[in-house]
C-alpha cells in the first residue's frame, strides 16, 4: 500500500543534497554585422556605409521542468541501500520553510522482510506560521526512511529514544512526550512555539509533532491511521474500541501542571484503556495511539525490534 504526499520535481534535486549550487553561465553566439552595401555604379557616390544596428542581447531560456519524481525512484534507491545494509546519516536540505510544502512526501510499502517507510520530513499542511512563539528553527527537507519489520512482535515496555520514533503520513515525523532527556514535559517546555497543527522544528530543522493533529486528517468511525512507530508497529489517532469507546491514556498526573514525565504515574484501571507504551490491542492487531490525554505520544516503546532511522540521496 502506497500514500503519496507532495510531488518532487527533478530540477531541483541538486538543491535537496544541501550543497553549494555551482554557478553556470550559458554562452551565447551572437550574429554579426549586416553584410556591407553592394556594387556602385562607376559614376555614383558611395552612401555611407551604415553602422551596424547590434542585437538584442539574448534572453537565457527558460528551464522546463522534467518529469516528476516517482516512488518508483525513491523507492529504488531506498530498496539498494536495504540491500547493502547501508544506513545514511540523515542529510539536511537548503530548501526550508514555506518552499517545503509541494515536496510533501510519504509512501510504506513491504519489501523482503521490512515494512519500508519512505519520508522527506516535511508536512503537506501549513506550518509554523500562526505559533504564539516564533521558534528560531524551521523545516527543511530532509529525505529518511526506516525498514522495520513486516510483522512486528510484542516484548517489554523500553523508553523511548529522543528524537524521531515514527514516521507519519503528513511526511512530519513523532517525537515523544520529552523536551531534553531529562523528562522536561514537550507540552510545558515547547507548546508556545507549536503552529495550529501541533508541530514545530527541532535544532536540526527536522518538522515534528509531540501529540494529536486535527491536520492528519478527519476522524474515522473507529481510528485514523496516522503512520508507523520505528519498531514497526502502526500509530493512530481519534481511536476507539470495539464498542464504540474513546481510548484514553492510563497516565495519571500527579499535580495540577504537569512539568516532567515524572510528574505521571502509570495506572491501569476502568476509566482508561492503553497500556504503558499508551499502545492497544485492536482486532486486527497491536497498534499504538495518540490521545490528547496523559502525555499525548508515546513514553515508551513495546516492538521486540527498533529499526534506525537512516537517510538517502535524491
Amino acid at each position: 500500500r502506497r500514500v503519496h504526499g507532495g510531488i518532487m520535481p527533478w530540477v531541483f534535486v541538486a538543491l535537496l543534497l544541501a550543497t553549494p549550487a555551482v554557478q553556470v553561465t550559458n554562452t551565447f553566439e551572437l550574429e554579426g554585422p549586416p553584410p556591407g552595401p553592394g556594387p556602385q555604379p562607376a559614376t555614383a557616390t558611395p552612401p555611407p556605409t551604415p553602422q551596424p544596428t547590434p542585437p538584442p542581447t539574448p534572453t537565457p531560456p527558460t528551464p522546463t521542468s522534467p518529469p516528476a519524481a516517482t516512488s518508483t525512484s525513491f523507492a529504488a534507491t531506498v530498496k539498494s541501500l536495504i540491500d547493502a545494509g547501508n544506513c545514511p546519516s540523515i542529510s539536511t536540505s537548503s530548501i526550508c520553510g514555506s518552499a517545503t510544502k509541494s515536496y510533501a512526501y510519504y509512501e510504506t510499502f513491504f519489501y523482503k522482510s521490512y515494512r519500508v517507510v519512505i519520508s522527506l520530513g516535511v508536512p503537506n499542511h501549513n506550518a509554523e506560521s500562526d505559533q504564539v512563539k516564533k521558534n528560531p528553527n524551521t523545516r527543511c527537507i530532509r529525505p529518511q526512511f526506516i525498514a522495520t519489520p513486516a510483522t512486528p512482535t510484542l516484548a517489554a515496555p523500553t523508553f523511548s529514544s529522543m528524537g524521531t520514533i515514527g514516521l507519519l503520513v503528513s511526511g512530519g515525523v513523532l517525537y515523544n512526550p520529552r523536551s531534553d532527556p531529562s523528562g522536561s514535559l514537550a507540552s510545558y517546555m515547547e507548546a508556545s512555539t507549536w503552529d495550529s497543527c501541533g508541530g514545530h522544528s527541532s535544532p536540526d530543522m527536522q518538522y515534528h509533532y509531540h501529540k494529536p493533529s486535527t491536520c492528519f486528517g478527519a476522524p474515522q468511525s473507529s481510528r485514523l491511521l496516522i503512520g508507523y512507530a520505528v519498531d514497526g508497529f502502526p500509530i493512530y489517532q481519534y481511536a476507539k474500541s470495539s464498542d464504540g469507546v474513546t481510548l484514553k491514556s492510563c497516565y495519571q498526573s500527579t499535580k495540577p501542571s504537569p512539568t516532567s514525565v515524572n510528574d505521571f504515574v502509570f495506572n491501569s484501571n476502568a476509566a482508561c484503556h492503553l497500556d504503558e507504551a499508551n499502545g492497544y490491542t485492536f482486532t486486527d492487531g497491536y497498534g499504538y495511539v495518540l490521545t490528547e490525554d496523559g502525555m499525548n505520544s508515546m513514553h515508551k516503546l513495546r516492538g521486540s525490534t527498533t529499526a534506525k532511522v537512516c537517510g538517502f540521496p535524491l
